[in-house]
């Protein structure tokens, strides 16, 4: 074991920790330690995880986490990451630091909000939420000029902000939500026809400002309180 690994999956093993000797995986750039025990001390999986600086892909999903494990926002090279199928309620900001993340796996979480800034992940093409207890989403994922698929079904979500219309959008699903003004038929249309209907939605001037980015903690700070959206700019929503 050593530098020289590129891959491993150390998967459904029923571990509630990482072992020590996993350190010595530096340069290891693919993880699954997906459907363990791990949730029961995110704190020490974060030291694990944080000195694997060369991972490209990580799945954490089916562990248990009720959280983010902090250490996560500073793996710089991470472009996929599986969070799916946990308990997590709280996204820290540093989830939002990863320059290289274009996949992230959500799902089937407890996640009830997303912070603003999401819209940090300038390269994230698939972002799959569903599943979970979102109530709105925030205004600045119109910022993610990349995202092709968003999943966001199952959820609680009444309002939608009808910009999302406008993103470069593949794949959309919003069913499985309380969205009042939006006939099932239309959900059921196709992404092409929902992104359109959610375009003519928009109202003349364009629906109010453009939200604003907030910034990232420092990259020398502990990143180690979580954040909510706090009001702010929810931009223009219909019922």
């Amino acid at each position: 074991l050593g530098g020289g690994l590129l891959s491993a999956e150390v998967g459904e093993n029923e571990l509630e920790r990482l072992p020590e000797w996993i350190g010595a995986w530096d340069g290891v750039q693919k993880l699954d330690i997906g459907g363990n025990r791990l949730g029961s001390s995110v704190e020490h999986l974060s030291e694990r995880l944080g000195v694997l600086g060369s991972l490209t892909d990580l799945s954490l999903r089916r562990n248990m986490l009720p959280s983010v494990p902090l250490s996560i926002g500073r793996l710089r090279h991470l472009s996929s990451l599986d969070l799916s199928q946990n308990r997590i309620t709280i996204l820290h900001t540093c989830l939002f630091s990863l320059p290289r993340l274009h996949t992230l796996m959500l799902c089937n979480n407890q996640i009830p909000s997303v912070p603003d800034h999401v819209c940090h992940l300038e390269s994230l093409t698939y972002l799959d939420l569903s599943n979970n207890a979102l109530s709105d989403l925030p205004s600045t994922i119109i910022l993610l000029g990349s995202l092709q698929t968003l999943a966001v079904s199952n959820n609680s979500l009444i309002t939608v902000d009808p910009r999302i219309g406008t993103l470069p959008l593949r794949a959309l699903s919003l069913d499985g939500n309380p969205l009042k003004q939006i006939r099932r038929p239309i959900l059921e249309a196709g992404t092409d026809r929902l992104l359109a209907y959610l375009r003519d939605k928009i109202p003349a001037g364009g629906g109010g400002p453009p939200p604003v980015a907030p910034p990232l903690p420092r990259t020398d700070s502990p990143c180690s309180d979580p954040s909510f959206r706090e009001g702010g700019d929810r931009g223009a929503a219909f019922e």
